[in-house]
């Protein structure tokens, strides 16, 4: 889990319906184990780039780590307001970001996310992402990501500058 005063730790069920129905915020899930590449970095960049550690725009970002169906995801909670910085970061990371909640379909039926409200959107991947190429192996772009959220934490990368997307044409094509 993220240990960050801005991490929500022991979250429950009416938190996050409560949270998810509040007008004034945009909530940005993904699914972090098995680890969808660019979803770890998206919220890095989010906070490094528009809300920066240690400054009072860094209360305007609520993250949390939950478990869910057998899985892990992540929630990146911002004002509604800065949907824009959403975009720009979405960008970068080779993720796109569709308005609505994920869904588990199993012999029980259509479980929604726990968070399910219009304020809710999920990340995934874009057209044309190095990831549908057969020869592209997930374990690269996956040490890469970690390596570069290690490095932007660390103040070795500029986060403005990190655009996985460009890196990887750069780098494979």
């Amino acid at each position: 889990m993220i240990e960050d005063e801005h991490c929500i730790k022991d979250y429950d069920l009416s938190y996050l319906t409560e949270l998810a129905n509040d007008p004034k915020w945009f909530h940005y899930t993904g699914l972090f184990y098995p680890q969808r590449p660019g979803v770890a970095l998206f919220n890095v960049l989010l906070e490094y780039i528009f809300y920066k550690p240690n400054t009072e725009d860094n209360d305007k970002i609520l993250m949390a780590i939950i478990n869910w169906e057998d899985s892990i995801w992540s929630i990146c909670s911002i004002p509604k307001e800065d949907f824009k910085n959403a975009e720009i970061v979405s960008k970068k990371t080779g993720l796109k970001i569709v308005h609505g909640v994920p869904v588990s379909i199993s012999y029980e039926g259509i479980i929604p996310f726990l968070m399910n409200s219009n304020s809710v959107f999920t990340l995934e991947f874009r057209k044309k992402h190095p990831l549908y190429d057969l020869n592209f192996d997930e374990q690269i772009l996956i040490t890469l990501e970690y390596e570069l959220i290690q490095k932007i934490k660390n103040h070795l990368v500029d986060p403005q500058e990190v655009d996985l997307m460009k890196f990887l044409k750069r780098k494979f094509h």
